[in-house]
């Protein structure tokens, strides 16, 4: 691998300095002209001798295959001129299909300035040195959408250019902007890994240097929200409100990962996420203290602790918080004239039913599992079936609940639960 890559450097040195006699360079930059010897190593064609139509094509298209990160294109030298001829070889294509297949370096590099003004410009006005205010820059999603196009572009553009045709000042605009891409990843996205090889092998190699100089290359990789050493992690070279902000996205992740498995769980815990956000507003100290308490009270001991403490399994506990809520939900005290003892009694004893309502539920639908239940309709309806059936055999009790009610308010709870059951028993562990 290192061999490989000196001998590229190498080529592309002598590239550089030939090309400063030659009376024509030409970059391919797409993997179009598919005739000829398939030579995908290869990067560099010298042209300097008479070639026309077929053997054009067929000598320039030795270095337009790619060639993983290490090649996105190829170049072409030419000292004789038979370029001259590259419009009448490309006759018998359809330009429609062909697209534009080469491109002089000329050309390619005012592109690069022009994609450059282009994602600058987001940052125009701004402090530099300020990595919160510029990540805040691109906080809307249309914005970071927006960003990542003109990264690329620009990074896209500066790969193909490398290393003869880029100066300093463009590559530590590149470094510049990884940086802010990588801290906008942390802040916003932090549970994804940061991609920076379809950056190609120049960049990419420009971008690690400098993210492993500055202390963030950690900032690629995903960071979750369990992790021992988070908190660290998002602290690196950061300030309160993005270490706040960070924290916060981190939280959503898992509760938006993980609502379906325990709706009434996770809603509770984003209404109480939702609250510390309203009253902490403007004040990213308290907030980042206040979701660092709710980290650790709240997500850390997360359906497992919850369901520990009541003697249920995690699958148990999905139906458990489901049943509560309907069941708590019908006990509302009305018009406040009900005793506190009372209250507190009613509470208890749905907690109770809806414990032992729910471990049976666990033991049906084990005692009836059918392998692929949750795709096969007739097999689904079966499911359905048993616990609709199980729910009505507890009608007694759920009457003293729900009095008249009862017969709609099992039809809701069969609904909820079935779709819980295909979640958690789609495959029985």
């Amino acid at each position: 691998m290192i061999q490989q890559k000196k001998k590229q450097k190498d080529i592309l040195t002598s590239f550089k300095k030939k090309t400063s006699e030659s009376k024509l360079c030409f970059l391919i930059v797409k993997d179009m002209l598919l005739t000829g010897f398939d030579a995908p190593i290869e990067q560099v064609m010298y042209l300097d001798r008479p070639l026309k139509e077929h053997n054009l094509l067929q000598a320039i298209a030795r270095v337009n295959r790619t060639c993983g990160d290490s090649k996105k294109c190829g170049y072409v030298v030419d000292y004789y001129g038979v370029l001259d001829f590259l419009e009448e070889a490309l006759s018998i294509f359809d330009k429609d299909e062909l697209g534009k297949p080469m491109e002089s370096m000329g050309s390619l590099y005012d592109e690069m300035l022009s994609y450059r003004e282009n994602v600058m410009r987001m940052f125009q006005g701004k402090d530099k040195e300020n990595i919160d205010e510029l990540v805040k820059v691109i906080e809307p999603e249309d914005k970071r959408a927006e960003f990542e196009i003109a990264y690329k572009k620009f990074a896209g553009a500066v790969e193909a250019l490398m290393p003869g045709h880029v100066s300093v000042d463009i590559q530590n605009d590149v470094k510049w902007l990884s940086y802010i891409r990588a801290a906008a990843k942390v802040r916003f996205n932090p549970e994804k890994k940061l991609d920076i090889a379809d950056c190609g092998e120049k960049v990419k190699e420009l971008i690690s240097e400098h993210l492993t100089s500055t202390g963030v290359m950690q900032w690629i990789e995903p960071i979750t929200l369990f992790e021992d050493d988070f908190e660290a992690k998002i602290e690196t070279q950061m300030g309160d409100e993005a270490v706040a902000s960070s924290m916060e996205h981190a939280i959503k992740n898992v509760i938006n990962l993980k609502m379906d498995e325990n709706p009434v769980f996770y809603t509770s815990l984003l209404e109480k996420l939702q609250q510390i956000l309203e009253e902490t507003k403007n004040d990213w100290i308290e907030k980042k203290a206040k979701l660092k308490e709710f980290i650790n009270r709240e997500m850390e001991k997360g359906e497992q602790g919850k369901a520990d403490e009541l003697g249920l399994s995690k699958r148990e506990f999905a139906f458990f918080e489901t049943l509560r809520e309907v069941l708590e939900g019908k006990n509302e005290v009305e018009e406040n004239v009900v005793k506190e003892d009372s209250v507190e009694y009613i509470a208890n004893d749905v907690v109770e039913l809806s414990k032992e309502i729910s471990k049976e539920l666990n033991k049906l639908i084990r005692e009836n599992y059918l392998v692929d239940w949750t795709n096969n309709p007739s097999k689904t309806a079966q499911i359905e079936q048993k616990i609709y059936m199980f729910l009505i055999s507890k009608s007694p009790k759920l009457r003293q609940v729900f009095g008249a009610e009862a017969m709609s308010k099992i039809k809701q709870l069969k609904e909820s639960i079935v779709k819980l059951a295909k979640i958690h028993y789609g495959e029985l562990g």
